[in-house]
């Protein structure tokens, strides 16, 4: 409980750090990976600079869901279909995992920008309309 608190503070702190360049598949891999890592730790609260990866992955994923709801809801109105549906039950843990699964398994593809990578595993894995 103790490490998810830290993780919020650090996820907070580092989301714009990333708003302004490009962050690449590869680079949002590493971050994500070190984040499973923190989450899957039985032991006490991780260093700072894994707390800093995990923090740039969940920051960056929320930012882009955040980003694209927002463009979806300006740009198209009170009737416009977003580009995916996360349910209400879903957690950031397993938008992580589903995140990590896309990226595994498209290696290709990590030279592109995560933006795009993140936001194509998302709409695979969640559907609108189904």
């Amino acid at each position: 409980m103790h490490a998810t608190k830290i993780m919020c503070f650090v996820t907070l702190l580092f989301t714009s750090l990333y708003a302004h360049g490009q962050f690449s598949g590869a680079e949002m891999l590493q971050n994500c990976q070190q984040a499973e890592r923190v989450l899957d730790s039985p032991q006490g609260v991780p260093s700072t600079a894994n707390l800093q990866q995990a923090g740039r992955c969940f920051g960056f994923m929320t930012g882009l869901e955040e980003g694209i709801e927002i463009g979806v809801g300006v740009a198209g109105g009170p009737n416009a279909k977003s580009l995916f549906c996360v349910p209400p039950p879903v957690t950031y843990e397993q938008r992580l995992r589903v995140a990590l699964l896309w990226l595994r398994n498209h290696p290709e593809r990590l030279h592109e920008r995560a933006s795009l990578l993140i936001a194509t595993a998302f709409r695979d894995a969640f559907p609108c309309g189904k």
